[in-house]
């Protein structure tokens, strides 16, 4: 089910309802609405490879009578909560990623996790640049954001 519940607005951060409005004014018809075709496009831009068919269903949920999304309700549909296999397989990977165990990445997880699973070395520096730019904290900032939570990974894997 594709239920809008919350206001987009409260909880995407502004950058990404900017970079998702680009997205939305590129693909949107004359009418200033997106159809199916155009909502598919945007999650193919997204990373998100969907069928007509969960297309098609996401907007009937959302908009049952005109079938086509104006940006509030294109934002409504990318807000919603993702469906239960893709959230379990964030929280497989951020648990294997989690080597120290403690519910929050630092550098030293992602240094580990990088050797282990993907037989790459990173620099601390490196990792904790990793971490940093997936919070959103700036490059050089000192002792912000020295750990990654499972929300900001998540977010960033869904809207990367």
């Amino acid at each position: 089910d594709f239920m809008v519940a919350v206001d987009p607005l409260q909880t995407l951060p502004a950058d990404v309802v900017a970079r998702l409005r680009q997205i939305f004014d590129t693909l949107r018809g004359s009418d200033d609405e997106l159809k199916a075709d155009g909502l598919k496009l945007a999650m193919i831009a997204l990373g998100l490879e969907l069928s007509d068919a969960e297309v098609m269903d996401m907007i009937v949920e959302v908009a049952p009578t005109t079938k086509a999304l104006g940006f509030d309700a294109f934002l409504a549909i990318l807000a919603r909560p993702m469906e239960d296999d893709v959230t379990a397989d964030l929280r497989d990977a951020f648990s294997v990623l989690d080597t120290s165990g403690t519910g929050a990445l630092d550098e030293d997880d992602v240094q580990a996790g990088f050797a282990q699973h993907l037989g790459i070395t990173v620099s601390a520096e490196e990792a904790l640049d990793m971490v940093r730019e997936v919070s959103g904290a700036p490059s050089g900032s000192g002792g912000l954001a020295t750990k990654l939570y499972l929300d900001d990974f998540m977010r960033a894997m869904v809207l990367k």
